[in-house]
């Protein structure tokens, strides 16, 4: 598979993208195979590429182990280089994003592509959380968008509408599925790629730490009142009168 643009003399928008992906493991088995939000991401940054608007695709992940076959997949899609960053299984969100915006950095790329939300934890916080990494402006939730010049324009499903976004280069992208279909890789691209290397970073190596980030900061501890509670011994007529004004109370009775 060629990964050149077709039309040489078209002015390229951005020379890196980076296509944040997510690889997933396969239900009581080792294998792994690229996520479909991230496919989205993917495919629509590799015609980006055969419409010489990009010059190039480099899929990156950052995972606790070897997940080289999801990232020959992206090579077989179409992908011109892929990288692993190895960070610790303890990982969240935030030390993920934090990754991914030094490789972004690492590797001069001036646009990030993702899925808007992965198949294993749709938090749909990671693209949001790369922008702020990198101070770089976020397009979220997109169903197509379009590199002009310096420029990105998008447009966003907001469900009575179609709403149209624009920002200034670089940013980061999120799109949701449905509306740009990933192609499937041909046999003979995936033949091609089955022993391609797949390079593999340390943090370090790309000017990141992977120590995890405290998840809250203690500002100061209270005790905890104790609460004190007391047995009443009611008769039937007592007892009946006391329910009904309990359920009064809590407002589910129906009158």
């Amino acid at each position: 598979m060629s990964h050149r643009p077709r039309n040489p003399l078209t002015l390229l928008s951005v020379s890196t993208i980076l296509v944040a992906v997510k690889p997933i493991r396969a239900d009581h088995g080792a294998a792994w195979f690229l996520d479909d939000a991230a496919g989205v991401a993917l495919e629509w940054a590799v015609r980006q590429r055969e419409t010489a608007r990009a010059a190039r695709v480099v899929a990156v992940a950052a995972a606790p182990g070897s997940c080289a076959p999801s990232l020959r997949q992206a090579l077989a899609v179409g992908a011109d280089e892929a990288f692993v960053i190895r960070r610790p299984s303890d990982g969240d969100v935030r030390l993920t994003s934090r990754l991914l915006a030094a490789a972004a950095q690492h590797l001069g790329a001036s646009l990030v592509a993702c899925g808007y939300e992965s198949m294993d934890r749709a938090s749909g916080l990671a693209p949001a959380a790369i922008a702020a990494h990198l101070g770089w402006s976020i397009m979220a939730r997109l169903r197509e968008a379009e590199l002009r010049d310096t420029r990105i324009v998008g447009l966003r499903d907001v469900g009575v509408a179609t709403q149209q976004l624009s920002a200034v280069l670089p940013a980061v992208l999120s799109f949701t599925g449905g509306w740009i279909v990933p192609r499937f890789p041909k046999m003979g691209d995936l033949l091609r790629n089955r022993n391609r290397k797949v390079t593999e970073w340390r943090p370090d190596m790309i000017g990141a730490s992977d120590a995890c980030p405290p998840a809250a900061r203690l500002i100061r501890t209270l005790p905890v009142p104790t609460r004190r509670s007391t047995t009443r011994v009611l008769g039937l007529e007592d007892g009946v009168d006391a329910l009904l004004a309990l359920v009064g109370n809590t407002g589910t009775a129906d009158g």
